[in-house]
């Protein structure tokens, strides 16, 4: 979903909150803003989200003017600094509320989906408990699995590990990096933390814009590939695991390799391959890659 604002801005009993501000957010695209406590990201995001009426300007939604709906009539996603889960209802409860709530899923189907989702944040071990069981960081981890499987158009993030020691913000980053790479939502993400704005986003193809009269850093990245691809970080981190230290002969093989079917794949070469024996040298589809992703997962547990 693209996410536009037109001249939006924000008084509030005459103190500018959000200065005069014009943004546009690419679908599917992970947006980061930076700035200090007060700078605005929280009001931002709540004009966003439908929370509060920006005083002038519009907030459009893939071309439509959503300005004057209220939070419960745009499909959106939030998690706040201080995680909320539902006290009484068990882990994975918590996680499968926005899909029952839907009605869209069958019970097979949300058991799959929490699974998975529970799987990506490591809390599938507690997926039987109550949120007061956990540690601040496993609640946190339910507060975000809640919120990203709902696969909402519009997430919105405002500060989800502020209230997290340092490890557990460390490891909790690397873990949403991967998340949000296989994801079909719009993020939006807000943080008091230069490394976050800048580790966050997959790799390091960021567009940094500062807005003239408006005090904070927006950082965003997205990718147009379908989400079965898989995020391209995996095969870095696997090549600098297997590959980096050969001996410079064999790395040069392998680059070759690399090379001739990765980046410079010439399909004569194989043109005289039957296209049903052909295997992965055919275009990825969504069956293939999950074909592959299983003989990879298997090799790799070994």
């Amino acid at each position: 979903m693209s996410l536009e604002l037109q001249q939006v801005s924000t008084v509030v009993d005459g103190h500018t909150h959000i200065y005069q501000l014009d943004m546009a957010l690419k679908p599917n695209s992970l947006t980061v803003l930076l700035g200090a406590t007060q700078a605005g990201k929280t009001s931002l995001m709540r004009v966003m989200a439908g929370l509060d009426k920006p005083s002038k300007g519009r907030l459009l939604f893939d071309g439509e003017d959503v300005t004057g709906r209220s939070v419960r009539e745009r499909n959106i996603a939030m998690v706040y600094q201080q995680f909320i889960n539902y006290p009484s209802m068990s882990v994975f409860d918590n996680i499968a509320s926005p899909l029952k709530l839907a009605g869209r899923d069958t019970a097979a189907s949300i058991t799959q989906r929490v699974n998975d989702m529970a799987d990506r944040l490591h809390i599938s071990q507690f997926l039987q408990r109550l949120p007061a069981e956990l540690s601040g960081g496993q609640q946190q981890r339910v507060a975000l699995a809640r919120a990203l499987i709902k696969a909402a158009p519009l997430t919105l993030l405002d500060e989800p590990l502020v209230n997290l020691d340092y490890k557990l913000r460390e490891e909790l980053r690397e873990e949403l990096t991967a998340v949000f790479d296989v994801g079909n939502s719009t993020i939006v993400y807000a943080t008091t933390e230069p490394g976050e704005a800048l580790l966050i986003p997959s790799m390091w193809w960021h567009h940094i814009e500062a807005l003239d009269n408006f005090n904070v850093l927006v950082n965003y990245w997205w990718r147009n590939t379908p989400a079965y691809m898989g995020p391209p970080l995996n095969v870095l981190q696997h090549a600098m695991m297997s590959l980096r230290d050969l001996p410079v002969d064999q790395r040069a093989v392998w680059q070759q390799l690399f090379d001739h079917y990765v980046f410079n794949p010439q399909e004569e070469a194989f043109a005289h391959i039957p296209e049903q024996v052909r295997g992965v040298l055919n275009p990825i589809n969504e069956a293939s890659a999950k074909q592959t992703r299983t003989m990879l997962l298997n090799k790799l547990k070994r």
